[in-house]
């Protein structure tokens, strides 16, 4: 399948959308972007991703086998994109509001927080209008 390049920034099609509900891009398309544009903007609702999965006894209100489970998920996801790379088929997907006080990834912060330690540079992503 070929993937366009995201036309525009993310946080225009955040903007335009919030402003007078124009999408910047088509709804359920995926779009290539560059991963740096996603971590520097702050989309990651849990900016310390890495860091918890990779110490999973620090997070606080998780039980053990929370912990455990979580852990065994950040593996095998990084264990996949080391081996066989991104998979462009699975799109991270950001869900875009007019009032949404929070600008933030919907699905796939695992994928992004991986992809940048294994310094994939660019990814698929879909923008879903709410």
């Amino acid at each position: 399948m070929n993937y366009e390049l995201l036309p525009c920034p993310i946080s225009e099609v955040f903007d335009a959308f919030e402003r007078d509900g124009t999408q910047r891009v088509h709804p359920n398309l995926p779009y290539l972007c560059k991963v740096s544009e996603i971590t520097q903007g702050a989309y990651l609702k849990m900016r310390r991703t890495r860091e918890k999965a990779l110490a999973p006894d620090k997070v606080n209100n998780k039980t053990p086998e929370d912990k455990v489970a979580g852990q065994a998920k950040w593996d095998a996801i990084y264990e996949s994109m080391r081996s066989n790379g991104y998979d462009y088929c699975k799109p991270v997907v950001f869900v875009v509001r007019c009032l949404n006080a929070k600008r933030k990834l919907h699905q796939g912060h695992h994928r992004v927080t991986i992809a940048e330690e294994l310094r994939i540079p660019i990814i698929s992503v879909m923008f879903k209008f709410d």
